[in-house]
């Protein structure tokens, strides 16, 4: 087997079968084969998937018997992929889609020049730009901050938005201060890069990874787990390598926006699960520096 592919499936049936679609689409050639983990879907659409690809060779759906999250549902799917022996295992949000025909040549070309233990690819959201990330790990004093404005709110921030909101055109006002605009993007995410936080939606797992892991840091059930796994990959001398030859589509946030359809409930979802995932986050960091190793510098 060249490549395992595990999906992550919660609701956006559509999403799966685009995504299930472009693998075969782009791999035709490549010994491939897709694990599809339904995180017990409560529309039932992880059944009606198994129901579906029964007949197909290349496609096994496992329903789980309760909602995993992003970190365990993933490391299920990777259980299950290594008994098949691949040379790769990737792990993919079911909102990504695969359209370069010369994916696998390239991470072959990549993977024997590093040995990388996770290479991520190029990432093209929605509207056509390229994904722009955090590429070093922050420090403990910045997740602090972060952690604090998640559960209260930027007091500076709050106290601007207060006084702004007195005057007129206060919605141009804010949308000039405050909106984060990625349409100008830094070269350097056009560049290779070695030893860097890759992004979540699609992450490639190799032999070197697997010789000291099992799989993800298990503890968060959504958000900074491409945190975990380079403070994970540091702190064994693995390599993660960002491969902009390599290039993945991404929707963007699909299963959430099925479950939560308005911006209130999401964003309130949403503040939760980075908070908890920050506190975890900040614990582990804390266990390697007892441990003599340093972290978030």
């Amino acid at each position: 087997m060249d490549i395992v592919f595990v999906i992550l499936h919660y609701n956006t049936i559509d999403e799966t079968r685009k995504c299930a679609a472009s693998i075969a689409h782009s791999f035709y050639m490549t010994a491939y084969k897709i694990i599809i983990i339904d995180n017990d879907s409560p529309n039932r659409t992880g059944i009606e998937l198994a129901a579906e690809y029964k007949d197909n060779d290349k496609i096994d759906v496992i329903i789980a018997p309760n909602n995993l999250g992003f970190a365990k549902g993933n490391n299920l799917g990777i259980e299950m992929a290594r008994k098949m022996e691949p040379k790769y295992i990737c792990c993919t949000n079911n909102d990504t889609v695969f359209e370069q025909l010369d994916f696998f040549e390239q991470l072959d070309v990549e993977y024997n020049k590093s040995k990388a233990a996770v290479i991520g690819p190029m990432v093209i959201r929605k509207n056509g730009e390229i994904q722009k990330y955090d590429r070093k790990i922050k420090t403990m004093n910045e997740y602090e901050k972060e952690l604090y404005t998640l559960l209260h709110g930027d007091p500076i921030l709050i106290t601007i938005k207060k006084a702004l909101i007195q005057f007129p055109g206060v919605k141009a006002i804010r949308d000039c201060v405050f909106r984060k605009d990625y349409k100008e993007f830094p070269g350097c995410f056009l560049e290779r890069r070695e030893h860097i936080v890759l992004h979540g939606c699609c992450l490639i797992f190799t032999k070197e990874f697997f010789d000291v892991y099992q799989g993800f840091y298990d503890k968060t059930f959504m958000y900074k787990e491409e945190e975990l796994l380079y403070l994970m990959a540091e702190k064994e001398k693995l390599n993660m390598v960002y491969c902009p030859s390599l290039r993945v589509r991404h929707l963007e946030d699909a299963a959430t926006v099925s479950v939560y359809r308005t911006s209130k409930t999401k964003n309130k979802f949403r503040r939760e699960m980075q908070a908890e995932s920050i506190k975890i986050l900040m614990e582990y960091m804390e266990n390697i520096v007892k441990d003599g190793d340093s972290c978030g510098k």
